[in-house]
This record gives structure tokens, C-alpha cells and sequence, in this order.
């Protein structure tokens, strides 16, 4: 009986969308079962597909929650939706990063994802926590894009939360191609490596890779060399550039950025303790222990934090083609699902403060 009650809502919302659109199928699941299945579906059925998870606590199944497909059609996972009239998942009123819990229980990864070599990719509105993978070099705790050699497809993450995951390296997340990847309005909180970083992203001559307005904040690591981070391990190669831009990195152990090989790489309006490596240019960045306000996973600046108003955009006005330091956006919301810009100015880190009245856009170095 719940098997059907299952397919049945899985089918009532597949008609629904079929009628309106012949390219992309929509998936509403309510249940970890639900999201295996249309996973499952979504790799072979000729056609993009959008898999929307409602608001509530998944557990991940034996081996995580798995999608690899040969096909070059798309891919959109997002979470917090909730009812409206006969759709389980007909709304999302607050777009937060916290309502959908995908729970690895410290026994699997929570999600493998490899798409076509054209495919676009986007993951969104998700907590991925207690992840684990163990083994030598296995990346990914959390989350691991393993998409085909030679991916030229694009890559979205954004306002998800990442939380006590656990892995060789990139414990939370891991992405080692695509054409264009953006990170964007994510927490990255007590994640733990074996070698080092809780985010691992590697790009190689491709576009590059945008990381911006994330929160990386106590991540730990068993390393002890010298040049690792526990934050953020970026590798770009050959073409591939790289933004690092309005992100808190604090109290990460060893280091909390690592940067490698040779593509052009910008960090700018970073709050951060340290980092290894080389970046090309660096501005307007600054060096201040974060203070948040009190409450359950409330990473918002406190009044006075040197935080507010103190992150960049992109220009108003941008070239045709655009030059990849303005080929970016901020996106539409923060990890609370408020305004992802409020006031005169963006802030550092992954959720936009009220405090308008307050401008501090001097930056330090």
C-alpha cells in the first residue's frame, strides 16, 4: 500500500507537468524511498528532470542517495517544499537551507550525482549532514559530483547547508569538473576530513569557478601538513579562473583556502585567518573573527560586525562578452531565505544581515 501511494503521487505530479511541458519531467517525493525512485527514473528517461523534495528528515538509504546518467539532459534537485491545494510540493514560501534533511547517519555518503558531458546540474535548498565514506581517497561525504571526463555542462550549488560530514577529502562536497561551476550562499560547519578541506572543487581549462558568499566556519582535519586547509581546496587548471569572493572562512584547522595549479584566481572581500597557495589578485579583503548572533544555526552578523555591507557585486554594466570577473551573480536569497541583498551594499558570508544603517566597505588586507 505504500508503494502505490507512492507511484501514485509520483504519476499524479508526472501528468501534471507532462501537459504543460514536453521537455522537462517534475518529480515531487515526500519520502527517502520517493527520491530513490525518481532518481532512478530520471537516469534513463530521455528527457531533463526536476526532482523537488518536500520539507522533513530523509534518511539516506544503504550506499547514499545515487543519479548517473549517459544522457545529455538536465538536472535540478532542490528541497523545502511544502503543499498547496493537492501538490505535496505545489510551494516553497521560505527558501531556506535548513527544511529539507537528507541524513547519512554517519554510515553512508548522503549523495553521488554524475551527469551527462552536456548536462547542467543544480542542487539546492538542502541540509546534507552525517555523511561518511571511508576508504582511501574517497571525496565527498556530503555531496559528490563525479560527472563524465570532459563535462562541459554547468554546475549550480547553492543555499544548501553542510553539516558533520565526513570523508578523505572535500568532506562535504566534492566537484572535480564542469565547464562553469558556481558556489554560492552555502554553509560549510563542522565537516571533517582525513588529508584536508571540506569543499573540494577542481576545474581545468574550462571557464572556471565562482565561489562566492559562503560561510566556512569549524572544519576540522587530521592533517598536519604544513600547506593544507580544512576549508576549501581549490585546484584550477590550464584556462580555468577562479573567484573567491565575500566568504567567511574561520577557524579551520591548518589553513582555511588551499590553492593550486595555474589558472588566473581573484579573492576579494573575504573574511579569512589564512590561506596556502596563490592567488593573482587580492583585494579588499579582511582579517576579523566573525561575531554572530545567538540561536540554532543562526550565522547572521551581529550589529556591528565589519561583516555588513562589506561584500562586492558584479558591475551594472557588463561587456558583451562578458570577461569572467563579471560573468556572476549573488542569486536571490541567503541560506534563511531572505533578500540576498538588502541595503546599500552585499554582506560577507552566507546570510544577509537587517543591519542597514551601518556601512563598512573600507576592507582590510
Amino acid at each position: 500500500m505504500k508503494n502505490f501511494k507512492l507511484i501514485t503521487t509520483l504519476i499524479i505530479v508526472l501528468l501534471v507537468d507532462l501537459n504543460q511541458s514536453v521537455n522537462a519531467t517534475e518529480y515531487c517525493v515526500t519520502t527517502s524511498a520517493g527520491l530513490e525512485f525518481a532518481l532512478t527514473v530520471s537516469e534513463a528517461n530521455g528527457q531533463s528532470d526536476i526532482i523537488r523534495i518536500a520539507e522533513g528528515a530523509y534518511d539516506v538509504p544503504v550506499g547514499g542517495f545515487y543519479f548517473d546518467s549517459d544522457e545529455n539532459y538536465d538536472l535540478d534537485i532542490s528541497g523545502g517544499w511544502s503543499a498547496f491545494l493537492s501538490n505535496p510540493c505545489g510551494q516553497r514560501p521560505t527558501p531556506n537551507a535548513f527544511g529539507t534533511m537528507l541524513d547519512g547517519k554517519g554510515a553512508n555518503r548522503v549523495m553521488t550525482l554524475s551527469v551527462g558531458q552536456s548536462s547542467d546540474l543544480k542542487v539546492s535548498h538542502l541540509f546534507f549532514l552525517n555523511g561518511f565514506v571511508a576508504g582511501t581517497n574517497q571525496h565527498g561525504g556530503g555531496l559528490n559530483v563525479a560527472s563524465k571526463e570532459g563535462h562541459l555542462g554547468q554546475v549550480l550549488i547553492e543555499n544548501n547547508t553542510f553539516y558533520n560530514n565526513s570523508a578523505t577529502l572535500g568532506s562535504a562536497l566534492s566537484i572535480v569538473r564542469g565547464y562553469r561551476i558556481d558556489f554560492r550562499n552555502n554553509l560549510i560547519t563542522l565537516n571533517h576530513s582525513e588529508l584536508g578541506s571540506a569543499v573540494l572543487i577542481g576545474n581545468a581549462d574550462a571557464w572556471g569557478v565562482y565561489f562566492t558568499n559562503n560561510t566556512v566556519y569549524q572544519n576540522t582535519s587530521d592533517s598536519n601538513q604544513p600547506t593544507n586547509a580544512a576549508g576549501l581546496f581549490l585546484a584550477t587548471f590550464g584556462t580555468s579562473s577562479a573567484l573567491v569572493a565575500n566568504n567567511i572562512f574561520w577557524d579551520n584547522d591548518n589553513h582555511d583556502i588551499r590553492v593550486i595549479e595555474d589558472g588566473y584566481k581573484y579573492l576579494k572581500n573575504n573574511d579569512y585567518q589564512s590561506y596556502s597557495g596563490s592567488f593573482d589578485e587580492v583585494s579588499m579583503n579582511m582579517q576579523v573573527a566573525p561575531e554572530f548572533e545567538s540561536g540554532w544555526f543562526n550565522y547572521t552578523p551581529v550589529y556591528n560586525s565589519p561583516l555588513v555591507n562589506a561584500g562586492t557585486t558584479p558591475p551594472s554594466v557588463i561587456p558583451i562578452p562578458p570577461p569572467f570577473i563579471s560573468d556572476w551573480s549573488v542569486g536571490t536569497h541567503d541560506i534563511n531565505g531572505d533578500a540576498r541583498t538588502q541595503h546599500a551594499q552585499i554582506d560577507i558570508g552566507a546570510v544577509e544581515s537587517p543591519h542597514g544603517d551601518l556601512i563598512f566597505i573600507d576592507g582590510f588586507e
